[in-house]
């Protein structure tokens, strides 16, 4: 089930039509390894690897806040350069 859903993922992220559908993609990719990773902890009775659950999920969360503010940053330009290219309509 693991892979199915991260073979879905990977088809978003390498087809995604938008940026923002590749950053929820990834997200999603962190959030199926932290699964995995929980899920195996719990299987084998093992708490060693919490530190490395801890670290992954702030690096996802990290990175997903940033490619997000990114995106809406170059958004922002872009609009704002598209109105620079608008010819001024004459006061009457």
């Amino acid at each position: 089930m693991i892979v199915d859903d991260l073979v879905g993922v990977l088809v978003r992220i390498s087809r995604g039509p938008t940026a923002l559908d590749r950053v929820v993609a990834g997200d999603v990719l962190v959030a199926i390894v932290l699964a995995a990773l929980a899920t195996e902890q719990v299987v084998t009775h093992d708490s060693t690897g919490l530190p490395v659950l801890l670290v992954v999920s702030l690096v996802g969360f990290t990175g997903a806040v940033a490619m997000a503010r990114l995106i809406v940053r170059a958004q922002g330009q872009r609009e704002r350069y598209r109105a620079l290219d608008e010819p001024k309509e004459p006061r009457p």
